[in-house]
C-alpha cells in the first residue's frame, strides 16, 4: 500500500443521514422529516417503508428528544489508506484507515453516512475479522448535504472522533448475487453537530458491499472459489484413501468428527500426510475447509452441510441421509463421511458440529460418502 499523506477533509467528503418520521411505530415511512416536510428536488416519491431493526435501517436520536428511522442506500466499502502523523519528538509514523460509505435517499438534512475507522495494523478489509470491535476513539466521520434545497446552506459535521459508542464486525459473507459483503453493527455511536448545536446517537446493522473485493485490485472471488480439476482429483484421492484406512488428513480414531480450516500452503502441507504434490490454492483470498463425520451404519450418507460464523466459534450444520430403500443392503456397522469446500478468506476458530438425520430412498450410496 502506498504511504501517502491525505487530508481528512478530502477523504471524508461525504455526509450523514436522512430525516424520517418519528419511531413511535416500528414500520415507518421514510418521507417524514425531523425539521421540515420538503422533498429534495428531482427525487421520485417511491415511498418505501423501513422497519427498525432491519438490515440497513439507521436509527438517529437527538439530545433534544427527537428520533428518526432512516434507510441506508447502497452501503459499500470505499477503500483504505495510510495517514502520515508526526510525533512530539519530530519522528513520523503511519496510521491505517478503512472507510465505509452509505447513501441516504430523500433526506431533508443529510445525504451520506461516511465512516473512517483507524484500523491499527490492519491495512485493508481482508484483515477485518468477525468479532473485531472499534471504540469511539478510533472512529471519525464527516456529514454533508450535497444537494441543498432553495439555496439553503448544507448542514455539515466537521470531521472528528465520535463521542461514544462502537462499531463491531458481525459477519463476512458472499450473497446470493455472488458479491462479497461485510456486516457492521453501529452501536450507540455519538457525534456532535456544531451547525445544529445538537448531539446525535446512531444505531444500525449495515451490510456493506466490498468493492473490488476489498483488496485494492480486481479479483474475481467467485471464480477463485470454484475448485479446478487438480484440486478435485487431489481431494478425491486423499479422502478415498481416508475411507480405506490410509489416513492422509485426519487421525485414525473411529467415530470422530473433525474439521480442518486451512489458510496457507504451509498449513495444507502440515495437514497432508500423502505423497501427492499439493494443488495450487489462492490462500490470499480463499480458505480450504475439510471435514469428517461418521454414520452409525453403512446406510448413512452425507447430505447438505453449512458452516455458520457465530463470532468466537463456527457451527457446522450437517444433514445425514438414512437410506430406507428396502432393496438396498449394507454390511458396514460404521462409515466415515468426508466433505470439503473453498470459502472466502476466514479465520481459524473452533468448530461445533450440529448433525441431524433424515430418511431418504436412494438406489445407491455411490459418491454419497464424499461431498
Amino acid at each position: 500500500m502506498k504511504k501517502v499523506l491525505l487530508m481528512l477533509s478530502v477523504l471524508l467528503s461525504c455526509g450523514l443521514f436522512c430525516a424520517c418520521s418519528s419511531d413511535s411505530t416500528e414500520s415507518i415511512d421514510v418521507y417524514g422529516t425531523m425539521n421540515g416536510n420538503h422533498e429534495k428536488q428531482g427525487e421520485e416519491n417511491e415511498n418505501p417503508t423501513v422497519v427498525l431493526g432491519d438490515i440497513n435501517v439507521l436509527q438517529v436520536q437527538s439530545d433534544n428528544g427527537d428520533s428518526e428511522i432512516c434507510l441506508l442506500d447502497q452501503p459499500y466499502y470505499r477503500g483504505g489508506y495510510e495517514e502520515l502523523r508526526l510525533r512530539e519528538d519530530g519522528s513520523t509514523y503511519f496510521v491505517n484507515h478503512i472507510i465505509f460509505t452509505a447513501f441516504i435517499r430523500n433526506s431533508s438534512l443529510f445525504d451520506v453516512l461516511h465512516i473512517d475507522i483507524e484500523s491499527g495494523k490492519i491495512e485493508d478489509i481482508s484483515g477485518l475479522k468477525v468479532g473485531y470491535t472499534f471504540e469511539s476513539d478510533k472512529i471519525r466521520f464527516e456529514a454533508r448535504d450535497d444537494s441543498p434545497v432553495d439555496g439553503v446552506v448544507p448542514v455539515r459535521v466537521v470531521p472528528d472522533y465520535a463521542l461514544g459508542g462502537q462499531i463491531q464486525v458481525v459477519d463476512k459473507k458472499i450473497a446470493a448475487d455472488g458479491k462479497p459483503y461485510i456486516t457492521l453493527n453501529i452501536q450507540n455511536l455519538k457525534f456532535y453537530s456544531s451547525d445544529l448545536n445538537r448531539t446525535f446517537t446512531l444505531n444500525a446493522t449495515v451490510d456493506y458491499e466490498i468493492d473490488n473485493n476489498g483488496y485494492g485490485e480486481n479479483v474475481d472471488l467467485e471464480a477463485l472459489l470454484i475448485p479446478d480439476e487438480q484440486l478435485v482429483f487431489f481431494m478425491m484421492d486423499a479422502l478415498n484413501n481416508e475411507n480405506q484406512g490410509r489416513h492422509m488428513l485426519f487421525s485414525d480414531g473411529p467415530e470422530e468428527q473433525e474439521c480442518l480450516i486451512i489458510n496457507s500452503e504451509q498449513e495444507f502441507q502440515d495437514a497432508y500426510k500423502g505423497d501427492w504434490q499439493l494443488p495450487s490454492i489462492n490462500f490470499k483470498y480463499c480458505t480450504l475447509v475439510i471435514g469428517r463425520t461418521y454414520g452409525e451404519h453403512g446406510g448413512i450418507s452425507l447430505g447438505d452441510y453449512e458452516l455458520i460464523d457465530n463470532g468466537d466459534t463456527y457451527q457446522l450444520n450437517l444433514t445425514l441421509n438414512n437410506n430406507v430403500n428396502p432393496n438396498y443392503t449394507y454390511t458396514l456397522d460404521h462409515v466415515n463421511l468426508y466433505f470439503w469446500k473453498l470459502y472466502p478468506k476466514m479465520e481459524n476458530k473452533p468448530v461445533n458440529f450440529n448433525s441431524t438425520t433424515q430418511d431418504v430412498n436412494l438406489d445407491s450410496l455411490f459418491n454419497h460418502h464424499f461431498r
